[in-house]
């Protein structure tokens, strides 16, 4: 099977694999399009002073659920896993961000060498911003550890692409 490769843009628009791709917004639209809504998505999840601080999984959730027993049974749950839920949404996050990078790069500049780097490195300069975007944000902070997790993320992510394309090759 080939390996993962974007098909170049063609200036000829006869040559588009997609409607998007003959016109020439379009092709931007279609190479970049899904970085940018991950970044838009990630950055308005930042801006929400909610989301931030110790138990506001519990706080959320308390919100919904009405007092009773139903949250009494809920609650035990949300405390397990609160801990780790700002790591996982940001292994995903900034895993899908990489992909979506890698994605726009490859759409845009077919033969780019490093393009896996590139894609890592944005992600993690996104994630770099991201952090201090969360400075200026009431009820949020900044933290390394985010930005570590973030870096690991688009890795893990860009890993179990290269592997899948690797597999898909044989």
């Amino acid at each position: 099977m080939e390996p993962f490769k974007a098909k170049p843009l063609s200036a000829n628009p006869r040559d588009a694999a997609s409607p998007w791709e003959a016109w020439p917004l379009g092709r931007l639209i279609h190479s970049w399009g899904p970085a940018l809504i991950n970044m838009a998505v990630i950055f308005w999840l930042s801006s929400q002073p909610q989301l931030g601080g110790p138990h506001w999984l519990e706080e959320l959730v308390r919100g919904w659920l009405q007092e009773g027993p139903l949250l009494e049974r809920v609650l035990p749950v949300v405390a397990w896993v609160e801990p780790y839920t700002s790591w996982a949404g940001h292994l995903v996050a900034y895993g899908c961000l990489a992909l979506a990078l890698l994605w726009g790069i490859r759409r845009q500049w077919p033969a780019r060498p490093g393009a896996w780097r590139l894609a890592w490195l944005g992600a993690l300069l996104y994630g770099l911003t991201d952090e201090w975007h969360q400075h200026f944000v009431p009820g949020r902070h900044t933290d390394w550890r985010d930005l570590l997790t973030d870096g690991i993320g688009a890795g893990l992510a860009l890993a179990a692409a290269y592997l899948w394309q690797r597999h898909r090759r044989t």
